[in-house]
C-alpha cells in the first residue's frame, strides 16, 4: 500500500514539474496588446503627449508617418530581478519535492536526488536571458468625430501589456 501511494505521489509530482516547466517558459512569452484611448484634445496634441510619455520611459522614435499620425517607438525591456529570483525559488521547491519523493522510493540514492536542486538557478537564468528584448510600440491617433476633427481624438496603442497598464495608471493619476 505504501509503495502505491508513493508512486501516485511521484506521478503527481511529475505533473507539477511539467506545469512548473511551462510556467517558467511562459514567463518570457510576448504579451503584445492593443489599447484604444479617447481624449478630448486635438490629435496632434495627444500624439505629442504619448510620444513624450514613452520617451520618458526610455523609448525612442523609430519612424513617423505624419499623414497618418502614426509613430513607431522602440525600447529595451529589462527583465525583473524579483521574477528571476521567484522563478528560481519555485524551481528549487519543485526539485526538492521531486527529490523527496524519489528518495522515499530509492533511499540509497537520496543525496544524488537532492543534487537536482542545484539546477534551480537555471530557471532564473533562462528567464533573464529571454525576457531582455527590444519592444516596439505603435501609436496611431486620429480624430474621433469626422464632423469636428479638432475637438476629440482616438489613439490606438499597440504595445506590451505591462506598458499599457503603466500608461493607464499614469492617465488615472493625472
Amino acid at each position: 500500500m505504501t509503495e502505491t501511494s508513493t508512486y501516485s505521489t511521484l506521478f503527481l509530482t511529475l505533473l507539477m514539474m511539467i506545469g512548473l516547466f511551462f510556467f517558467i517558459r511562459a514567463s518570457t512569452k510576448d504579451r503584445t496588446e492593443t489599447f484604444t484611448l479617447r481624449r478630448t484634445d486635438a490629435p496632434e496634441t495627444v500624439l505629442k503627449e504619448l510620444i513624450h510619455y514613452f520617451e520618458q520611459r526610455a523609448y525612442t522614435v523609430q519612424s513617423t508617418a505624419a499623414d497618418q499620425r502614426q509613430v513607431s517607438l522602440r525600447g529595451l525591456v529589462r527583465p525583473s530581478l524579483f521574477l528571476a529570483v521567484f522563478l528560481s525559488a519555485l524551481a528549487a521547491i519543485g526539485f526538492v519535492c521531486l527529490a523527496l519523493v524519489l528518495t522515499s522510493l530509492f533511499p540509497s540514492l537520496g543525496p544524488i536526488f537532492l543534487a537536482l536542486t542545484l539546477f534551480a538557478p537555471t530557471a532564473g537564468i533562462y528567464y533573464w536571458r529571454r525576457a531582455r528584448r527590444e519592444e516596439e510600440i505603435l501609436l496611431q491617433v486620429r480624430p474621433a468625430l469626422l464632423e469636428s476633427p479638432d475637438q476629440s481624438s482616438l489613439a490606438t496603442i499597440t504595445a506590451h501589456r505591462d506598458e499599457l497598464i503603466a500608461l493607464q495608471q499614469s492617465l488615472k493619476a493625472s
